[in-house]
């Protein structure tokens, strides 16, 4: 861990740790922490821990994780994913039901976004990363449309990332793009989140059992793959078309 974090220090790279079981997670904290503490400095986040809004302390544990960072002057780097351990975790420790989930998800999306909550105001709210991992429209939706409504008023504490799994709601990083697209045309001084894919390495034998875990675990992503395939073919359309009239724009120049 000391090397990669030096290795993506050198290389003005972000780090992201994965969350795991419970059984496991609170190493996980303690190892994230203590790297944070010495990497995480000047108010920039190196290295991002993973927060589960499925459970239901993700809200405390996100809390005291804040308030640790701004005691201790280093920057909170977190993912935010809704939670991928369902059949393995203490189900007592989980929300009840998937629109609790949904709510526990949304809210910490917000409250960071405004810097709202967690034991602070808007005006003494600690500079944190944030990167917003998931496959939900209907957050992602949200998400950047508060941010452009904050910016306009001066009013954005913490500026998101966001990022799916390549292949998964490939639809939805194309529409945030869009969306920031058109806020720069709207405003240009006004700041753009940046959307990312994670992106597999390796061979297919080598990557099929990690492959095989994600698409179990991001089912509700693989059947909206059904639906997307229209608008990817759309989009596929749309741009052979628009590189076809700028070539022919380029020979009449």
């Amino acid at each position: 861990m000391e090397a990669i974090c030096q290795k993506a220090a050198s290389q003005n790279c972000r780090l992201w740790a994965d969350a795991e079981q419970q059984v496991l997670q609170t190493t996980i904290d303690k190892w994230t922490i203590n790297f944070m503490r010495k990497y995480n400095r000047n108010g920039k986040a190196l290295l991002y821990n993973t927060v589960q809004a499925y459970l239901k302390k993700s809200r405390g544990k996100l809390e005291h994780q804040l308030q640790l960072a701004d005691n201790e002057g280093w920057t909170l780097g977190v993912k935010l994913v809704r939670g991928a351990y369902i059949n393995n975790d203490i189900r007592t420790l989980i929300h009840d039901t998937k629109a609790d989930t949904d709510a526990s998800y949304n809210g910490i999306c917000r409250d960071v976004i405004s810097g709202n909550g967690f034991g602070f105001t808007p005006e003494n709210f600690p500079k944190m990363a944030l990167f917003l991992a998931g496959h939900n429209p209907i957050t992602a939706s949200m998400a950047a449309e508060y941010c452009h409504e904050l910016a306009k008023n001066g009013q954005l504490k913490t500026m998101p990332d966001f990022g799916q799994l390549q292949g998964m709601a490939d639809e939805l990083g194309c529409n945030l793009i869009t969306y920031g697209e058109d806020v720069a045309k709207e405003s240009p001084s006004l700041p753009i989140a940046k959307v990312y894919k994670c992106v597999y390495w390796g061979s297919v034998r080598d990557n099929m059992y990690y492959l095989t875990r994600r698409a179990v675990e991001n089912k509700g992503g693989t059947d909206a793959m059904k639906q997307e395939l229209p608008m990817l073919k759309k989009e596929i359309w749309r741009r052979i078309t628009n590189a076809m009239t700028i070539g022919r724009r380029a020979k009449t120049a």
